[in-house]
């Protein structure tokens, strides 16, 4: 009985020596490694924007928010004389969605137009490159027309 005490003490001493040094257990039943950090996601964008009339919007500044509920880890990109979005953004979990913004940001050059937000609840729908792994999740494409307002 004594030595079932003891055996459990080691036990117990060992589990929290491993645990202060960063030390894991992990065993096949997930068939997953244990990874310290988040597995990131690769995002393909191709959105284009334009106006009422269907005429493209020239520096549009879109900034792209990892959660739809919380504005944090951005990337911003802006539109070209085409009115096209263009461009690969990478972000750790997209499990909250993923809110872009949409700012006029030239002033009255190209015209004014009011700022719009986008959620994409479930951004990854779209699977154009499969080279995930543990850590990362593969590429996926955002495509999107957005038609922004007159001020």
């Amino acid at each position: 009985m004594r030595n079932n005490i003891t055996k459990i003490g080691w036990e117990k001493f060992i589990a929290f020596i491993f645990s202060i040094l960063g030390f894991s257990g992990c065993n096949d039943e997930f068939e997953q490694t244990c990874l310290y950090g988040s597995p990131n996601v690769d995002y393909t964008v191709k959105i284009s924007v334009t106006d009422e009339d269907n005429a493209p919007i020239s520096d549009i500044q879109a900034t792209f928010y990892q959660s739809r509920y919380v504005d944090y880890s951005k990337d911003t990109l802006y539109s070209n004389k085409n009115g096209e979005i263009n461009g690969i953004i990478e972000y750790y979990s997209t499990e909250g969605g993923l809110k872009i913004k949409l700012e006029d940001v030239d002033g009255e050059e190209n015209g004014e137009f009011e700022t719009r937000e986008i959620i994409f609840n479930n951004p990854r729908t779209n699977k154009i490159k499969d080279d995930s792994d543990d850590w990362n999740q593969g590429m996926f494409l955002l495509e999107e027309t957005i038609k922004m307002e007159k001020k």
